[in-house]
């Protein structure tokens, strides 16, 4: 399912302090609270559930650290407001060779890092080609490089990929390419580049940055402050500075947007957004998401234990039992759509029309593990057989654990339990393993157990 971003913004607040000028995947925003002319200087504050876990873009995982490269990071190419087209960013124009395979940027000209050392295309080129380089140590940013053979830069104004392939989402993967400062990254690629991973940009305030803004202060669970670049090539923040306030608590933010103690929050918590909306303080806009909530599976062949989770088929009966409209208006309030592949209904254009989403109907699904030869026992829980081979397992239950990220932006107990319920109807008894933030999920997904 794909949740639709829900941004509160407080109706006074948001003429006299929005800011302008944004880079990468935000936009303006000229007076959401009702088309105001927008006031120079101030603070702009915006609350979030969701905090910066680090500003390395190798080595990140939380929705907040995104939002920081978002804006001290530039990017080719971006996502124009509302996410339906890719627009220009710091590439002013490009061009594709007839094959689809070369693709040809003309950069703007002019821009300067936040320490005054030139921002060129030799900075595009060789952070493209260190990912390209040590595909280990920058695996988080490998999609946006993806069938990418080499960069090069033939004048400071002009950079060249050159693709193995054509690629049809080249752009799009293209958004995701944090430009980097070559000449503060690239004392760190020893180690065979896994020196990457340990830099920690925010032990260095300021940080060197290209985009609109560069942060000042970090703190990882408190405030961030990010101050506009003297170098950014693009239009000026209106605002003084942006701080970037992590909340514990949603209904503590909710409370402090209401009040005026901050200008917006950058997610309203779906189970509050019909209450923020009857209040009138604050407008509340909703946009296509960028997230996605999903079962994610732990599919390292290499894993030892549960193989049956391996099979797609498997996964498919499994996922063919749950209510997902159910979790849609439970868990979000009705602001999520079924999605089909990660870009969900984004995709626009370039979506597959043939491609749908998975329908429920437990019976097939039940139907479907039937077939693959899992059978229920006398408790009903169904039993993988035994096999033979590098990875033999004997018989088992299909009983498994579920880890809820205590770092979600919604009831992930409550849509734990529809899940629950749904694989219970499968004849799979899953549990739920509390705590944990995104980064122990993501080792969960990841590891050989």
């Amino acid at each position: 399912m794909r949740a639709r971003r829900l941004i509160a913004i407080a109706a006074a607040a948001a003429v006299a302090l929005a800011a302008g000028g944004c880079g990468g995947g935000s936009s303006s925003n000229n007076g959401s609270g009702g088309g105001g002319t927008v006031k120079e200087g101030g603070i702009f504050t915006i609350g979030s559930t969701n905090y910066i876990d680090t500003l390395n873009v190798f080595n990140y995982i939380e929705a907040g650290a995104t939002v920081s490269f978002l804006e001290i990071y530039p990017e080719l190419v971006q996502y124009s407001p509302g996410l339906k087209d890719i627009i220009p960013s710091y590439a002013e124009s490009w061009t594709i060779s007839p094959d689809g395979k070369t693709y040809t940027f003309k950069l703007h000209p002019g821009g300067k890092w936040s320490d005054g050392q030139p921002l060129t295309s030799e900075d595009v080129a060789w952070t493209a080609n260190t990912i390209l380089k040590y595909p280990g140590p920058t695996a988080v940013l490998a999609s946006s490089v993806a069938h990418l053979a080499s960069a090069e830069a033939p004048d400071p104004n002009t950079v060249v990929f050159h693709y193995d392939k054509p690629v049809g989402n080249a752009l799009a993967q293209l958004t995701y390419l944090y430009i980097l400062p070559k000449h503060v990254w690239e004392k760190y690629t020893g180690n065979n580049g896994k020196d990457l991973k340990t830099f920690l940009p925010e032990d260095h305030l300021p940080v060197v940055s290209g985009g609109p803004f560069q942060v000042t202060k970090y703190e990882k669970k408190g405030q961030t402050v990010f101050k506009p670049n003297p170098g950014w090539w693009g239009p000026k923040p209106h605002v003084d500075a942006v701080a970037y306030v992590y909340y514990t608590n949603a209904d503590s933010m909710i409370a402090d947007l209401g009040s005026g103690q901050i200008s917006a929050v950058d997610q309203v918590p779906f189970t509050a957004v019909n209450a923020v909306k009857k209040t009138g303080k604050a407008v509340v806009d909703t946009y296509p998401g960028g997230e996605i909530t999903n079962i994610t599976w732990n599919s390292n062949p290499y894993k030892p234990q549960h193989r049956e989770l391996l099979d797609p088929k498997v996964k498919e009966a499994l996922s063919m039992c749950v209510d997902r409209q159910q979790i849609i208006q439970v868990v979000f309030s009705g602001y999520a759509d079924l999605a089909e592949s990660l870009l969900g209904n984004i995709a626009g254009p370039w979506r597959n029309p043939d491609i749908q989403p998975l329908e429920f109907d437990c019976a097939k699904g039940n139907q479907i593990l039937d077939q693959l030869g899992y059978k229920k026992g006398p408790d009903g829980i169904r039993v993988a057989p035994a096999t033979s081979g590098k990875y033999a397992e004997p018989a088992h239950k299909m009983e498994y654990q579920v880890m809820i990220p205590n770092s979600l932006d919604f009831n992930g107990d409550r849509e734990f339990s529809i899940v629950q319920e749904g694989f219970r109807n499968a004849g799979v008894k899953v549990t739920e393993q509390s705590g944990g933030d995104s980064s122990a999920a993501y080792a969960i997904e990841t590891d050989d157990k």
